[in-house]
């Protein structure tokens, strides 16, 4: 059995969940908390960037705004990757709801509508 890198981190005792250095460690110490699996491709495409980008001086205000857009644009690639994914479980998890708490589910947990007319 084959186990994706946030399973083997819960089975070896470990959270999930990492933090994210999304302008490179070395750059700025901000951190945000990223599932493990995504975090790894996130890292990865972060390596893979230009030098600049990873190891330019942290100072320079051009390479910070340029850091922050790839970093977006990472993390939009990402999600543009797995939209497939991500829409099949929110459907199957609609489905759970629907089956628990009847079709309008959202009431019954008192969420009201995502957006309310004004």
């Amino acid at each position: 059995m084959t186990l994706c890198y946030e399973c083997l981190a819960f089975v070896r005792g470990r959270s999930p969940v990492e933090e994210h250095h999304p302008l490179g460690r070395s750059n700025h110490p901000s951190t945000v908390s990223v599932p493990g699996n995504p975090h790894r491709a996130l890292s990865n495409r972060m390596q893979d960037r230009g030098s600049d980008l990873l190891r330019g001086d942290p100072a320079d205000p051009l390479l910070s705004i340029a850091r922050l857009l790839q970093t977006i644009m990472d993390a939009a690639e990402w999600a543009l990757d797995h939209l497939g994914d991500l829409i099949h479980v929110l459907l199957r998890l609609r489905q759970r709801l629907i089956k628990d708490y009847g079709s309008q589910w959202w009431e019954a947990l008192g969420l009201g509508p995502l957006w309310r007319s004004k």
